[in-house]
């Protein structure tokens, strides 16, 4: 099982290094959040570290590029009602819901990534704010 998460992120970052272009800040911020949002759906066994810095992360992005500040609060949202199951262990949404969300929110953010590792610099243009 190890061995099969680690083959399917090194698939995804190899053909992420394979763009033609050049990867700036933009692009780096986007594909880390992309992965720590990923990468629990693969090893759902993880500690908690990984939905903070999934946190910080689109916090950082929602400061960077403010069309993407829904990203935060959702993906915070989604922390704060996971937890509260934890902690509380009663859920007051139920957590399929919770992941489904959290699923969509990650399409979001990969067809966001893909968008900008698509673009050329010069077509970039219309994305100056993501």
């Amino acid at each position: 099982a190890i061995c099969a998460i680690v083959g399917i992120v090194a698939a995804i970052l190899v053909v992420l290094i394979q763009t033609e272009r050049e990867w700036g800040n933009r692009e780096w911020i986007f594909a880390a959040l992309f992965f720590t949002m990923f990468i629990p759906f693969l090893a759902p066994y993880m500690d908690e570290r990984s939905g903070m810095l999934a946190d910080l992360l689109a916090v950082i992005v929602a400061l960077s590029y403010i069309q993407k500040f829904y990203y935060a609060l959702v993906q915070v949202t989604l922390s704060y009602i996971a937890y509260s199951c934890y902690f509380r262990e009663e859920s007051v949404i139920p957590l399929g819901f919770v992941a489904l969300v959290a699923f969509a929110l990650l399409l979001d953010v990969m067809l966001t990534t893909g968008v900008i590792l698509g673009k050329k610099e010069t077509e970039n243009a219309s994305l100056k704010g993501i």
